[in-house]
């Protein structure tokens, strides 16, 4: 049985390396990914449910995605090195986008979407329309459940997961 405390993300992420030698690294991202994604799934519910109805099918192209950083993530200031990121979104492809194909280079057949941002208009506003945030609020309103869940997660997949076995105490 592992014997650990962990307060502060700096510590969370020490521990997580320390395991990562234990038990692998392979193990460790799994583990990683599923207690980001348990982590962030009440944001998704609350993003999806303050989706503006009136907009079309923006509360149907709502997901979640939990993905290591991108280089565009690594270079922001936000970043601090971490392993997986958790993302909770708006898909930009909508049926009254407009599509054109052309045929390029060697007779392939590429398809352009001219896309309407329509997350983003609601989200922060456009010139001619007030912005109706739905994706920050439930964000903020979910801070201290997503690090609970996320501790939760994690705990509970090194301590009783099916990994607790490789891990030693």
């Amino acid at each position: 049985m592992l014997n650990s405390k962990v307060e502060g993300f700096d510590d969370l992420f020490k521990a997580m390396d320390e395991l990562a030698l234990e038990i692998g690294q392979a193990k460790t991202d799994r583990i990683w990914k599923k207690a980001m994604g348990y982590a962030m799934s009440p944001v998704l519910a609350q993003v999806k449910a303050n989706a503006p109805r009136n907009s079309g099918q923006l509360a149907e192209h709502i997901y979640m995605k939990t993905q290591r950083p991108t280089s565009r993530d690594k270079s922001a200031a936000s970043y601090r090195g971490e392993v997986f990121m958790c993302r909770v979104s708006s898909g930009p492809k909508r049926m009254e986008d407009i599509e054109s194909t052309t045929i390029g280079k060697g007779g392939k057949e590429r398809v352009y979407r001219k896309i309407k941002p329509v997350g983003l208009a609601m989200e922060f506003g456009t010139a001619e329309i007030a912005a109706r945030p739905f994706i920050r609020p439930a964000l903020a309103s979910n801070v201290d459940n997503v690090i609970n869940r996320l501790g939760q997660m994690v705990w509970a997949e090194v301590n009783w997961g099916k990994y607790a076995k490789g891990v030693k105490g």
